[in-house]
C-alpha cells in the first residue's frame, strides 16, 4: 500500500509548526514501520529544502509550489493507494474516476477567514473516501453544519497520537542542557515556572498573561512565563524564548511547574495538552471545544473558567496539588492506551482498507427541496459551558459571559446533535416557556440555527 499526505501550511519541514504538522510527521513515521506500507510521502508547500524531491528516514518529500501544484497532486492521485488531505488553506480539487482513496483530516471547525485558513468548509467541498475527525467534538459539529448532507455519514473518529520518544519528562540537568546558558539559569532560579506553549495573536489567550505576571508578582518572589513567541504588553517575569523545535520541547514542558493553554477558540483536540501531560507537567485549560472532553479523562488537567482571577485560582490548586503524582500517573496511563501512535496508526488503516476508492463514489446525496426543512439546532462551538454560565466568544474573539436561568440549561442539555424544533419541544418539560427560552439562547449566540 502507498500512503501519501497533501499538507499546505504551517511549516512542516524541517520544522514541524503547530499539532498538524507534527501529526503528519508522526504518521508517517509510523507508517513506515509497518511491512504491508510499501512507500510513504509526503507532498507540501512548506518544505524548505534546496530539492523539491528527496527522502528523509525513508519517507519521501515532494515541494509544491506555483501553478504546478495542481499537476502534482493529480499525479500523485493516480499512482497512490491513499491519498490523506490536511488542507486549510488550498482547496483540493474535485477528482473522480480514480484507483486512490482520498481521505479528508479535520483539523479545526472554523469557517474560512479572510485571515486565517480553515478546515470546515473544506470539508464540505469535496466527495471524500472518509472523513477523518480527531475528537468527538469536531465530529459533532461538522455534522450538525453538513445535516443536510450523507457526508456526514463518512465521518469516524481518531485521535491524535503523542510521539513517546519525543514527548516525555526529562531531567531537569538534562533539560537544563538543551538551552542557552543565560536562559538555564533564569529558569534555575525561578518559582512557579509556567510555559505558555501557543501562538501569540491567535486567540490562545495570550491576552492573560500580563495581568497574570502581576498577580504572580505580588505572591512569589521569581515566578517566570515561558512564551515562544512576542506578546502585547511587557512584563519583566514574561520571557520570549522565540520559536522551540519540536525536538527541544519536552525540556520546557519538564522545567515548567505548569503550562497554560487558555485557548479561546473551539479546539478539535489540542495537541498541546496532551504533549504537556506526556511530560508530566499539569495544564490549566478552559473548556473551549475538545478540552472540555479531555478533562474528564485526563486527572493532570485543570479546568479555568476564562477570568483572570478563576485561572489564578487554578493555577495555585495545581501548584498545591498533593495529587500530583497520582493524577500524573493516571493521565499517563490514559494517554499510552487511547493516544498511542501504533495504535491510532492501525486503525486509520482498517478505515483505510474498507472505505470506497474515488471511482467507486456515488455522488453524495444530500436532502431535496432544503427550503422547505425544518432548520436545525445546535450548541455554537464558540461557547464553553459551566454550570449556569455560558462563556461566548464573539467576532473580535472577545469573551461575554451570559447567565443561565434553569430553563435555559435544560434546554442545552438536550441538544446532543442537530435537533429540529419539534424535537427540542418534546423533550422539554415547562413546555409554556419553550420559546422564550430557545429564543434567548439563539439571540445570546449559545444556540446555532442552520
Amino acid at each position: 500500500m502507498k500512503i501519501s499526505f497533501l499538507d499546505d501550511e504551517p511549516e512542516i519541514f524541517p520544522n514541524q509548526y503547530g499539532g498538524k504538522a507534527r501529526t503528519i510527521i508522526n504518521l508517517a513515521k509510523e507508517f513506515k514501520k509497518m511491512p504491508e506500507v510499501e512507500e510513504v510521502t509526503i507532498l507540501s508547500r512548506s518544505i524548505t529544502h534546496k530539492e523539491k524531491e528527496f527522502y528523509l528516514g525513508g519517507i519521501k518529500f515532494k515541494k509544491l509550489n506555483d501553478y504546478s501544484i495542481i499537476r502534482d497532486i493529480l499525479d500523485e492521485a493516480s499512482k497512490t493507494d491513499i491519498l490523506n488531505i490536511h488542507n486549510c488553506s488550498f482547496t483540493t480539487p474535485l477528482l473522480t474516476g480514480l484507483n486512490c482513496k482520498i481521505i479528508y483530516h479535520l483539523h479545526d471547525v472554523i469557517y474560512a477567514t479572510s485571515d486565517a485558513g480553515s478546515h470546515l468548509d473544506k470539508a464540505l467541498g469535496n466527495n471524500w473516501s472518509q472523513i477523518i475527525a480527531p475528537s468527538s467534538f469536531a465530529a459533532n459539529v461538522l455534522k450538525s453544519i453538513a445535516w443536510w448532507s450523507d457526508l456526514r455519514n463518512k465521518i469516524s473518529v481518531i485521535p491524535r497520537g503523542i510521539n513517546k520518544d519525543i514527548f516525555y519528562n526529562l531531567e531537569k540537568i538534562k533539560a537544563l542542557k538543551l538551552l542557552s546558558p543565560s536562559l538555564a539559569k533564569k529558569i534555575a532560579q525561578s518559582y512557579p515556572v509556567i510555559f505558555f506553549p501557543q501562538r501569540s495573536s491567535a486567540g490562545k489567550g495570550e491576552e492573560f498573561l500580563v495581568p497574570l505576571s502581576k498577580l504572580l508578582l505580588k505572591e512569589f518572589k521569581a515566578p517566570l512565563i515561558l512564551v515562544p513567541g512576542g506578546i502585547k504588553g511587557k512584563s519583566k517575569i514574561i520571557i520570549n524564548t522565540h520559536w522551540v523545535k519540536t525536538n527541544d520541547l519536552k525540556a520546557f514542558y519538564s522545567l515548567s511547574d505548569l503550562s497554560l493553554v487558555l485557548s479561546k477558540l473551539p479546539e478539535t483536540f489540542s495537541q498541546s495538552t496532551l504533549e504537556s501531560i506526556a511530560c508530566e507537567t499539569p495544564v490549566i485549560a478552559f473548556r473551549y471545544g475538545n478540552l472540555n472532553g479531555l478533562s474528564k479523562n485526563l486527572p493532570l488537567i485543570y479546568i479555568a473558567e476564562p477570568t483572570l482571577d478563576n485561572v489564578y485560582k487554578q493555577i495555585k490548586i495545581a501548584l498545591n496539588d498533593p495529587n500530583h503524582k497520582i493524577k500524573s500517573k493516571k493521565s499517563l496511563k490514559v494517554i499510552d492506551k487511547k493516544y498511542n501512535l501504533q495504535i491510532i496508526a492501525k486503525n486509520l488503516l482498517k478505515i483505510y482498507k474498507s472505505s470506497l476508492k474515488n471511482k467507486e463514489l456515488l455522488i453524495s446525496k444530500q436532502v431535496k427541496q432544503i427550503h422547505k426543512q425544518e432548520p436545525r439546532l445546535f450548541l455554537s462551538p464558540n461557547v464553553a459551558i459551566y454550570i449556569n454560565k455560558a462563556y461566548v466568544v464573539n467576532e473580535k474573539k472577545e469573551i461575554l459571559v451570559q447567565l443561565l436561568n434553569n430553563n435555559e440549561q435544560e434546554l442545552l442539555k438536550l441538544i446532543k446533535s442537530p435537533s429540529t424544533l419539534d424535537q427540542l419541544y418534546s423533550g422539554f418539560n415547562q413546555k409554556n416557556n419553550f420559546n422564550k427560552n430557545l429564543q434567548s439562547l439563539i439571540n445570546k449566540k449559545i444556540i446555532i440555527r442552520v
